[in-house]
Parts: structure tokens; sequence; C-alpha cells
């Protein structure tokens, strides 16, 4: 989730055939066949009922998709890249928190900057620059280089965050969860696919995947400029503000102080789970089945990013259609932190390969339906100039996280044993449902 990549969450474009009924009273799997179509849609269509522009979000959907495959196709290669520079594995772990914190400084301006600007600028900045990253990384002659590519990649590769900014400009109230669930649905599908893809080529060499995610860049990029309209209108731009609100702290802080301080905690709280669970998950998984191979350790993440997938393209467009936002999402979110703390639950009980897999596949259907819903709540009551900074609030806090989770798991794995993460992560969920309440009244 969180790649949460490029920070949290910016996207939206999907023709997605959703799952959902062939009839024509409720057709819900549209073909860019029927996005080409004049009219827009049948007047029966989820999209049209709810004014969501389909061709905007497919267009958004294919960009996430396209963006977080470049990211995910690197990830098994990475601890291969470094190895070549004799890089230990705190080293690894390190190269990993540098590009979080390189998104924590950087997301909330770059966010603020969209809100000026206007969120096709700085797709347009943040595609080149990643381009940029990718090529540094594929002539990288030091362990350096790698460090820098992957900071300037955190720095100005903000994509997610502008991308779920975009949604929401694109998207009425009623139909905002649906366009930001695409999104997370195009992140999901990116890292299935992303990783297997990224080690099948890398058994011919370890620069082709390198130079694949070079190419998905440049696509990205030319898409953006050649398709993608501009979604936030000049009358609805942020006026020129004084200096100190694109610094990124001060930035921070004002968003926690404002009316989107307790969602943003809760974002907190979530990322925090999802990066101990993520980067815990191997070392766990060894520790309380030393038997298993990285293989079979492997599939369990591919089936919480199946888990995650399936409720972003089957559930939550079929919840979207039969009830509004205003009841919807307060229960989700609950009912998400209550799934996520069984999922852990479980995580530090298993001793089966079948009991993992199943943690693992509650784990991602909790935070499909936790990052959705939050995203969606910190969107509405966001004020209309600052959506942008919002979100890119949002996707620092959720870089900090992944600076806190892998320290907070490598902290309880070697003091107290393989199930703690788990137990710990149980306690946090049920905090954090008990906050929800709070935070929702």
């Amino acid at each position: 989730g969180a790649h949460s990549h490029s920070s949290s969450a910016s996207e939206s474009a999907h023709g997605h055939s959703h799952g959902g009924n062939d009839d024509e009273s409720s057709s819900h799997g549209h073909s860019h066949g029927e996005q080409k179509n004049a009219a827009g849609a049948t007047s029966a269509s989820d999209f049209s009922k709810m004014k969501i522009d389909k061709t905007r979000i497919f267009l958004l959907f294919s960009f996430v998709l396209i963006d977080v495959l470049g990211f995910s196709i690197l990830l098994p290669l990475l601890p291969y890249i470094c190895e070549k520079f004799g890089a230990s594995p705190s080293i690894l772990g390190l190269l990993f928190a540098s590009n979080a914190i390189a998104q924590l400084v950087s997301a909330p301006t770059i966010g603020l900057l969209s809100d000026r600007f206007g969120r096709k600028k700085l797709l347009l900045i943040c595609s080149t620059v990643t381009c940029v990253s990718f090529v540094w990384l594929l002539n990288a002659e030091s362990l350096q280089d790698v460090f820098l590519s992957r900071i300037l990649d955190g720095l100005l590769g903000g994509n997610i965050s502008l991308a779920q900014a975009y949604v929401v400009d694109s998207t009425t109230a009623e139909s905002r969860s649906l366009g930001l669930a695409v999104v997370g649905a195009a992140f999901g599908l990116a890292f299935l696919v992303g990783p297997v893809l990224g080690g099948t080529i890398s058994r011919y060499s370890l620069l082709l995947p390198v130079q694949l995610a070079c190419v998905l860049s440049v696509i990205n990029f030319f898409g953006v400029y050649l398709l993608l309209p501009e979604s936030l209108p000049v009358e609805k731009r942020r006026q020129r503000g004084g200096f100190i609100a694109y610094v990124p702290v001060a930035n921070i802080i004002e968003q926690l102080q404002g009316p989107l301080g307790g969602l943003l905690l809760l974002r907190l709280l979530f990322g925090t789970l999802l990066a101990l669970l993520e980067t815990s998950v191997a070392t766990v998984g060894r520790a309380l089945m030393p038997e298993v191979s990285a293989q079979y350790l492997s599939y369990a993440l591919a089936s919480m990013a199946l888990a995650y997938m399936l409720v972003q393209m089957g559930v939550m467009p079929v919840l979207s259609r039969r009830f509004s936002g205003a009841q919807l999402n307060p229960k989700l979110l609950k009912i998400g932190f209550v799934l996520l703390a069984c999922a852990l639950g479980l995580w530090g009980t298993a001793t089966t390969l079948g009991q993992l897999y199943l943690a693992l596949f509650l784990f991602g259907a909790a935070s499909a339906t936790i990052s959705t819903t939050l995203n969606t709540l910190i969107s509405q009551r966001a004020r209309q100039q600052e959506v942008g900074s919002s979100m890119g609030v949002a996707a620092a806090l959720g870089s900090l996280t992944r600076v806190i989770g892998p320290l907070l798991g490598g902290y309880l794995l070697q003091q107290l044993g393989g199930s703690a993460p788990g137990f710990f992560g149980v306690a946090l969920s049920l905090l954090a449902l008990l906050a929800s309440g709070m935070v929702l009244q």
C-alpha cells in the first residue's frame, strides 16, 4: 500500500471490467469502446450515475499502473544491485529508508504546488524525474549512485498523491470512493505483477528490469503530456501563499491542527501497521516456520496483493453502487480495522503455510478497505483549494511510517521473538478502531 511508492496515493484511470452485473440496467464492466462512446455511457451505468469522468479515470488508472509497475519491478532486484557494490543488509534497509525520508520531505510541497499550478504540470515534472532516477540507477558505478537515484525518485517522484488529487478533482462526493478504489486497484495490480516480472526477466540480465522501468517512465510522460487533460481549473486553484506554507514541516503541522488532524493520525497508525507487516513478513515467516523457502513467502505476499486488488476492483464498486458515502465510509473504516486486528493476530500465531496465506489475504482485504476509505474521508474534509496539499501530507505521513515500521519490526523481533510484531499489531489495530470512533463523531 503503500508504496506506497511515491507516497500513498494519487491515482485513478481505469478501463476496468470490475465484475458486476452484466444486465443493462446495472451494467458495470466498461470496455474502452464504451468509454469512447460520444454520449459517455448509458444513463444506467454506474460511472454515469455517479458523474465520474470515465476517460480520465481510465487514463489515470493506466498512469498509476505503469508508474508503480516501474517501481515494483525493481523491488526484488535492489538487494542484488546493492550486493554487487558490497552492501550489507543494514545498508539495504537504509536505502529503502532514504527513499521514504525523501518523500516525507517533498510530498507536502509537491501537493501544495499542484494546488497552485495544476496537477498536469506537476505530474509531468515528477514523471521526468522518475525517468532520470532510473537512468541514473542504470548507469550506477557505486553504491552512492544507487542511493542518489533512490533519493532523487523520492524527492520528486511523488506521483501517487498527485494522482489521488486528480481523482478528487474529477469526481463528485458520491463517486469519489469508486474513483480512489480504481487508483488503488492499479496500485495492487502493479504490485502483483511487478516483482514477478522483474524477477523473471532479471534471469537474463540484472539491467533488463531497470531498462524496462526507464521505458515505462518515458511512456508515462508522453501519455500525460498528450492524453491527460488538466483537472484543476484556474479559478479553483490556491492563491499565492506565503513562503512558509511551502516548508514541508510547517505544512504538515498546519494540516494536523486543522479539520483533517484526526484522520491524518489514523493514516499514521495504519501506515505503521502496513510497514510493520511488509518489512517483517519474511523474517517472521522464517522464525515461525524455519523450513519454509523464500519462494513460498513471496507467494504469501502475492496473496495479500490479490486480496487488495479484489476488494478495490470487486467489493468497493458494488458497495459504492448500493450505499451513499456518508453511510458507508465510517462503517467500512471500522470493519477494516477489525479485519486488520484478526489478520495480525493470525499472522502472529501462524504455524502452517495455509494460516500464513490466510492471514496475509485478510490483511490485504483490510488494507484495501482502510486506505480507500481514509483517502475518501480526507478528500471530503479537505478545503477545496488544498486537496493536493492534504493528499501530499497524507502521503508524507505514509512515508514516515515506512521509516518507523521496519525499525519497530526489527526491535520487536529481536527483543521478543517471532510472534511479537503480530501481537503488537493487534493492539495498535484496536487502538486505531477506538480512535476512528472518536474521529468520525
